[in-house]
């Protein structure tokens, strides 16, 4: 069985742009952003869904994003937050769709028409941004974390 990304991450075995990390939760720079500044908040700990997830492990999950939605709309200047979670057992792993919990903090901007576009484009919007492009964002988003 391959190793999960998400653990590979969390264990620092496998680069990613972080903006935090404690012991239970590691947010990064989403590979594939919808947006410049998409993050994932993933827990440190393997959980396949909310369904696995127990109560401390969700506060700490939940204590995080209320950071880094802060952080986020002061680092990327944006006005608001999309936060949305996945859980498609059915669908095979893939680049896009990963066993590990995880929870995208999408910034938005007023008239961005974003999801109206990836309707439209069936998911073309992404792109893979340079390792340098992700780490440049992760600090303007971690230097606002309170």
């Amino acid at each position: 069985m391959e190793a999960c990304r998400f653990c590979s991450i969390s264990q620092h075995k496998l680069d990613a742009a972080i903006v935090f990390e404690d012991e239970s939760v590691i947010a990064f720079m989403d590979k594939y952003p919808l947006v410049d500044g998409h993050l994932l908040v993933v827990p440190k700990k393997h959980f396949e869904s909310f369904i696995d997830l127990d109560h401390e492990s969700a506060f700490d999950l939940v204590k995080v994003i209320g950071k880094l939605e802060k952080a986020l709309m002061d680092g990327v200047g944006c006005e608001g937050v999309d936060l949305r979670q996945h859980f498609r057992p059915f669908l095979p792993e893939s680049t896009l769709v990963l066993r590990h919990l995880h929870l995208h903090l999408v910034p938005r901007r007023m008239g961005d028409d974003l999801y109206d576009k990836a309707l439209k484009h069936e998911g073309s919007l992404r792109r893979e941004p340079s390792l340098v492009e992700l780490t440049s964002l992760a600090s303007k988003i971690k230097a606002r974390i309170r």
